[in-house]
């Protein structure tokens, strides 16, 4: 009995802190420069359960005539509550977007399969978020209720990904899980993609599970993230589409 109490207890727990927000400040490098003048490297991060949450991918249509106008209208008009940017898209006032972009089973743009932003794909079969690359999904893009692809992969199978830019510093937005239903919406203070994939791959790095796959999103100055209301950060530039989490509900 004492075991199952226990048992109890800590399920309550992680059931109580699966959805928050929460600020990782990452180790410094080791360098003779003064903190102020490097700057701190840290992520906000909103963790959630899949199996509790579903995704909701706004458009924001023609960029001259945006349908929302910023990311605390789109998921206000969309039942969210928390939210980010999503898809890289093309410059100009369109603003296409660069790979699929699902929403309620309509799409707005078709699934692409060559280049670096569009490497996987976010969606929502309507029972549970998945991450997967863009070449090999488990179901057809047309059979997805929302969807949006991004790109660069940063973590699979615990690991870093091999190759990623070293060199260019930049506000990311990302999306990670521990392959066993947890996941996380996160942002980044500007850093290269080597070093978020690699501070994302490290072992207790995420308080609540180990990032088993993580996928990058539009970062710079598209990046945004909305926590329960609450705005973390805006973005710079208007963007063409937002990802939202809210309750999931029975269909």
């Amino acid at each position: 009995m004492r075991l199952f109490v226990l048992w109890f207890v800590m399920v309550g727990w992680v059931m109580t802190v699966a959805a928050q927000q929460e600020t990782v400040r990452l180790p410094r490098k080791e360098t003779m420069l003064p903190a102020w003048l490097t700057g701190e490297e840290k992520l906000e991060v909103y963790r959630f359960r899949a199996g509790e949450t579903e995704l909701v991918v706004m458009d924001e249509g023609n960029l001259a005539k945006p349908r929302y106008g910023s990311l605390a209208a789109a998921l206000a008009a969309n039942g969210c509550r928390t939210g980010s940017n999503g898809g890289y898209f093309a410059a100009g006032e369109a603003g296409v977007p660069l790979g699929l972009v699902r929403h309620e089973g309509k799409t707005v743009s078709r699934l692409a399969t060559k280049g670096f932003s569009v490497a996987g794909v976010l969606y929502d079969d309507g029972k549970t978020l998945r991450l997967e690359r863009s070449h090999r999904l488990s179901i057809p893009a047309g059979s997805m209720r929302e969807a949006v692809q991004g790109g660069p992969f940063l973590v699979e199978a615990g690991r870093p990904i091999a190759g990623l830019n070293a060199q260019k510093s930049a506000c990311r937005t990302f999306i990670a899980t521990d392959g066993r239903g947890n996941w996380c919406l996160g942002i980044s203070t500007p850093m290269t993609l080597k070093s978020l994939a690699e501070h994302l791959a490290r072992p207790g790095a995420l308080r609540g599970f180990r990032v088993q796959t993580a996928l990058n999103l539009d970062g710079g100055s598209s990046t945004a993230l909305q926590c329960e209301g609450h705005r973390v950060q805006s973005n710079l530039k208007p963007v063409r589409n937002y990802i939202g989490l809210r309750p999931r509900r029975k269909r």
